[in-house]
């Protein structure tokens, strides 16, 4: 299901939004797979200390380490019984609008936007950097 854009979230100020991505593990599969099968494990209340692990990466992390992580983009908020998903991060998952989730993405951190406009062709880890810091 599309999720129409004026249904995205409201940008943040610019001084509220956070400076980079999460770092979670990739893995073979990619940013969207871990993020999707993270998310899954807390609607689905997995005990926060149990670990996570992903094909292609050697890393392992908790859930609840993978959710300190993720709490600055607002994608999951703390509770007093571990940790739940945002309104957000909810219609990302039942809608599987990967639009939607760029859109809650810009709005939470800086920069965000901003590269993705460079990103017109395929560039490497290196192009970006120097993008950023011109």
């Amino acid at each position: 299901m599309m999720i129409l854009p004026e249904e995205y979230p409201t940008s943040l100020p610019w001084d509220e939004k956070v400076f980079s991505m999460p770092n979670i593990p990739r893995g073979s599969k990619g940013l969207l797979y871990t993020l999707r099968d993270i998310l899954e494990n807390v609607k689905s209340h997995m005990n926060p200390e149990d670990k996570l692990s992903f094909i292609g990466s050697d890393t392992e992390i908790t859930l609840n380490e993978a959710c300190i992580r993720l709490r600055p983009m607002r994608l999951v908020s703390k509770t007093s019984d571990g940790w739940e998903l945002t309104k957000e991060s909810a219609i990302w998952l039942n809608s599987g609008d990967d639009l939607y989730l760029a859109a809650v993405l810009c709005a939470n951190i800086r920069f965000l936007a901003e590269i993705l406009y460079y990103l017109d062709i395929p560039r490497k880890s290196k192009e970006l950097k120097e993008i950023i810091v011109r």
